[in-house]
């Protein structure tokens, strides 16, 4: 606790190193000698430590990019593969042909044949490898379609079966669009996901369509396989070990995922379009070069949940069908290290700050106070004042001015006494001469003189003698002296004191 004493002294010596002058020269000096090479090398290894660190992260999101991508292109061409072989089975083949003819031949409309019993007969003697092969491998359903557009099989016989995805209900799908395409091209396509309202409202699926040909080189159908989002929720969702917010989702050309984002606890397939800077990036690459795929570098952005994100992306192709698979990372997980080095810096930045200006106010008011006390005491002898002595106890160089100060005070008392009684001595001398002047006998000359010695020299009592022709003194003149019987008013030389001075022309002084 401070006692009013040391309070007082700091005080004192912060308004004397805040007050204009030495003390926030040194004060100034010192934060700059202490803070400015601090702050350049605290701004230089930040800005190194958040460029590292930039450059880590977007390798590492380059890398899970990369590896998300070609987990799904192997994905997809896995059910490819699956596809070529299943719409190159002569069973399969066989199987839609006869379920055509049956078809031709019953005269029933689509929807009343898929549920005649010649149908049922079909199915169940041609139709269970397709349901085994729908379960074993985890495809949703299988289609066989002729080439008319007609449904006539599927392995889960939902409400699709028996209608015609070129013109019926259905046909506005992304996979009525894809099998249209299949049936023109020859060759497989992808359908994209979609919601596929056949299959449960809100469900999403994909499909893959393929032609069949029969034994003539004439396509006369298409095989066609329906999946889930799991899959691709199962890969995108995987963890990816670069933090707790990062995660990757697959984007179409709609800007629209293509899985659910592990963040967000609604569904996010389907739903709003992810408008950020790495889609609309990536919308503009596959608009300029479509066949080009390249991995960009990351940038930081507003991502898809409102905050900040370091992101990239790798594009992929499914049969035609560009997407988009986005990594990111929320900025401040991703430079937490960064802002634990910055807030480091700030930290010893203030700390320094702090006891720079401690040490500043300290020393600075050792230098500046003794000098200020100088000033003060150079001030009062300019002013005349020459009775006073500098204290200051720095055993310094200050110290060392301080008794020069002090010496030359001495001097200069001592010479100003001098001239102090040289200039007292010298105008009684010039004002004696002046009452002296003139045409005045003896006795007004004497009275003159030793009224004003008297008064000049503030002497009480006084008399002057002058020597006679026979050597003697006589009294001429005396201020506030009286003659008296018993002393006499003439002396001889060496008689008295009077005597005595005038024997030996020098003044006696009595004391006491």
């Amino acid at each position: 606790m401070l006692t009013t004493k040391d309070q007082n002294n700091t005080g004192g010596i912060l308004r004397t190193v805040f007050h204009p002058g030495l003390g926030r020269t040194l004060l100034i000096a010192f934060l700059a000698l202490a803070l400015i090479p601090m702050t350049v090398v605290g701004i230089i290894s930040y800005q190194n430590a958040y460029q590292s660190i930039h450059n880590d992260a977007a390798r590492a999101l380059r890398s899970v990019a990369n590896l998300k991508t070609a987990q799904i292109d192997a994905y997809f061409d896995e059910i490819l593969t699956d596809l070529r072989l299943q719409s190159e089975m002569h069973s399969n083949m066989q199987f839609l042909a006869n379920l055509g003819d049956a078809y031709r031949a019953s005269g029933q409309p689509l929807r009343n044949f898929t549920k005649s019993f010649k149908w049922t007969l079909l199915v169940e003697e041609k139709g269970n490898d397709l349901k085994v092969y729908q379960k074993t491998y985890g495809f949703h359903d299988i289609f066989l379609i002729d080439a008319q557009g007609n449904i006539l099989f599927t392995a889960a016989g939902e409400d699709d079966l028996g209608t015609n995805l070129l013109q019926g209900k259905f046909a506005g799908t992304l996979f009525a669009a894809a099998c249209q395409k299949a049936l023109a091209t020859g060759q497989p396509v992808f359908s994209d996901y979609e919601v596929y309202h056949p299959s449960g409202d809100g469900a999403v699926f994909g499909f893959f369509a393929a032609v069949i040909v029969d034994d003539a080189g004439e396509k006369i159908g298409l095989i066609a396989l329906q999946f889930t989002i799991d899959p691709i929720d199962k890969i995108m969702q995987a963890p990816i070990d670069l933090g707790r917010t990062a995660e990757t989702y697959l984007v179409g050309t709609d800007l629209k995922m293509r899985s659910n984002s592990i963040l967000s606890k609604a569904k996010t397939v389907l739903q709003d379009p992810v408008v950020t800077a790495q889609t609309r990036l990536w919308k503009h690459h596959i608009d300029e070069n479509f066949n080009k795929d390249e991995v960009h570098t990351a940038i930081i952005y507003d991502g898809p949940h409102g905050q900040p994100v370091l992101g990239t992306h790798s594009s992929i192709n499914i049969n035609g069908v560009p997407f988009a698979v986005v990594a990111e990372i929320e900025q401040k997980e991703a430079f937490a290290s960064a802002d634990r080095l910055r807030n480091i810096v700030l930290g010893l930045l203030t700390l320094t700050g702090m006891l720079v200006v401690f040490f500043a106010v300290v020393l600075s008011g050792r230098i500046v106070r003794p000098i200020q006390t100088l000033s003060a005491g150079a001030k009062r002898v300019a002013a005349g004042d020459l009775e006073h002595a500098i204290e200051v106890g720095a055993k310094n160089e200050i110290g060392e001015l301080t008794a020069s100060f002090n010496a030359m005070i001495r001097s200069l008392r001592q010479t100003s006494a001098e001239n102090t009684i040289q200039n007292w001595y010298k105008t009684g001398q010039t004002q004696l001469n002046e009452r002296l002047r003139g045409d005045q006998d003896m006795a007004e000359l004497g009275r003159n003189a030793i009224t004003f010695l008297a008064k000049y020299l503030d002497a009480k009592i006084g008399a002057i003698y002058l020597a006679d022709d026979h050597q003697d003194l006589k009294l001429v003149a005396g201020y506030a002296y009286k003659k008296r019987k018993n002393l006499s008013s003439t002396f001889q030389f060496g008689q008295g004191l009077v005597g005595q001075a005038a024997l030996e022309k020098e003044s006696i002084l009595l004391a006491n």
